[in-house]
């Protein structure tokens, strides 16, 4: 038959219970004080992060408020809108011929013969 309360176990069980008194023998503090001192260091957090995010609010919205407009224009606007006039502007007779390519340097492949650069001519297209 195996015994339950072996010496093992019970030094075991005093070596614990030793080492847990301590932890909880400093413990004076009701639930209630240690409840108030938890909410009252959330509510100093809280109050915290308030008081930043307001001063950043503040410079936000000092910075929003450079870039406002002082006022309208004030000259009213026209009753009629403008009309411009319909006349075409005054453009060139397109060209017929084009001028010659420069001049190669002699000798070079496809100069002309003659030394005369040739005028190139362009077929006129009839209008539409």
């Amino acid at each position: 038959m195996k015994r339950i309360l072996s010496p093992a176990r019970v030094i075991w069980a005093i070596a614990a219970m030793g080492m847990i008194a301590p932890a909880t023998s400093g413990q004076n503090q009701t639930f209630e004080e240690y409840r108030r001192g938890l909410h009252k260091s959330f509510q100093d957090y809280r109050s915290s992060v308030f008081d930043r995010y307001d001063e950043f609010l503040s410079n936000a919205w000092a910075e929003y408020e450079q870039f406002r407009g002082e006022s309208r224009y004030s000259t009213p606007k026209p009753s009629k809108a403008p009309v411009a006039e319909e006349t075409l502007p005054d453009t060139p007779a397109p060209a017929t011929e084009l001028p010659a390519p420069p001049a190669r340097a002699e000798g070079a492949e496809g100069t002309p013969s003659a030394g005369k650069s040739p005028i190139v001519s362009i077929p006129s297209v009839p209008a539409t």
